[in-house]
């Protein structure tokens, strides 16, 4: 019998971004990230172990929600100048 593990049972790290839980890998070279259900390689120097907690501890939360810009804003080509002056 042919049996498939889930992607997630080979993570070393996880964060909960926007309210998703984020995968990793830090025992690779370079370190992986789960995507999609595949492990994609990061950039060379991403060290996980520094920003994402272990996957047996509370994940890491980050949230990437826009703001809105303040309708005050620098006018174009005036040094010093903003909108409402």
């Amino acid at each position: 019998m042919n049996m498939h593990a889930k992607p997630e049972l080979f993570a070393t790290h996880h964060i909960l971004q926007d309210g998703k839980e984020i995968h990793f890998r830090n025992d690779t070279k370079p370190n992986q990230k789960l995507v999609n259900g595949k492990w994609c390689d990061m950039y060379a120097d991403a060290n996980v172990a520094k920003w994402a907690s272990r996957i047996n501890q509370k994940p890491v939360i980050c949230n990437t929600e826009k703001t809105e810009l303040s309708p005050i804003y620098p006018r174009n080509g005036v040094i010093g100048a903003w909108q409402g002056d």
